[in-house]
């Protein structure tokens, strides 16, 4: 085990290490660069309250064209205060084994930088000359994430790396971020028999599944009032009931993707209850870019 010059015939040469010779020899060549940054996340749509994961990749080697890496810095940023960063909840992993020898050098809710040596204090490499170098951490969905808003900053969550090599500090990697969706759900109360005529005072409550056939309903969709009509999701509501007002359009920001189910608790007076509940799905792209037809139900 260390590290050769191999010669070619033709006069050119590479750097390489090898690091075992049983059951067969692994060459690494020390011209190589650290890898792209992958990031991905578990949920790319969410409702407000949810948890959800990220988890960086990254292909890091002992060398930089050459020049000994001694450290890596992996830093995470949201586009807004879209969601909350856990960073208690930071776990980083060499080839899949979880390790300890890393630093926060900052973190909050809005995103985090840390530090990760790799070498030891006599110079020695820490790790095997090619690994792979994965981040994970969560966070939590919050009212103020973006739905349906074209004109918006989007619910980004980016991160970047770079590493320090034995002659040049702040050596830039290639970075990569993830969108998660998250959508509003509308609906006018109106006349069955006269749909120009809206109505208020209609009681709907919202859950996020139904059996057929125990007519029974379950994962209630807790809200808060923002304003009349308007409502948004809150995992902490005491309620998950809506009300039409006068114009009979009620507004619930903060959904995922997903079915849910609306029944109606209450109706307005002089008219009878729905017997039936009323399915909504939220599609990822519930506009066809032809027709412009609105395609969930």
């Amino acid at each position: 085990p260390g590290y050769y010059v191999i010669s070619r015939t033709n006069g050119t040469t590479n750097g390489v290490t090898i690091t075992t010779a049983k059951p067969t020899a692994e060459v690494h060549d020390k011209n190589s660069l650290p890898g792209d940054l992958d990031k991905t996340t578990d949920k790319e749509s969410a409702k407000v309250g949810d948890t959800i994961n990220w988890e960086l990749k990254v292909t890091a080697s002992n060398y930089d064209d050459g020049k000994k890496v001694l450290n890596y810095t992996i830093w995470d940023n949201l586009s807004s205060d879209w969601a909350a960063i856990d960073t208690s909840t930071i776990k980083v992993f060499v080839n899949g084994t979880e390790i300890s020898d890393w630093d926060l050098v900052s973190g909050s809710a809005n995103g985090f930088k840390i530090d990760i040596p790799w070498v030891n204090t006599d110079g020695s490499f820490k790790y095997a000359p090619v690994v792979e170098l994965k981040v994970t951490y969560s966070g939590t969905i919050l009212n103020a994430a973006v739905a349906n808003d074209p004109n918006a900053v989007e619910n980004k969550n980016t991160a970047d790396f770079e590493w320090d090599n034995e002659t040049t500090p702040d050596v830039p990697g290639d970075g990569d971020e993830t969108d998660t969706k998250v959508y509003n759900l509308g609906f006018t109360k109106v006349d069955g028999t006269n749909p120009t005529k809206t109505l208020a005072g209609a009681e709907f409550e919202l859950y996020g599944s139904y059996n057929t056939e125990t007519k029974e309903y379950s994962n209630p969709i807790k809200v808060k009032l923002v304003s009349e009509g308007l409502y948004i999701v809150d995992p902490e509501g005491a309620t998950n009931t809506v009300i039409s007002p006068a114009d009979g359009q009620v507004v619930i920001q903060g959904l995922a993707e997903g079915t849910y189910y609306l029944t109606e608790t209450k109706a307005p007076a002089g008219y009878n209850e729905l017997t039936d509940p009323v399915e909504v799905t939220i599609a990822a792209d519930p506009v066809d870019p032809i027709t412009g037809e609105v395609t969930q139900k």
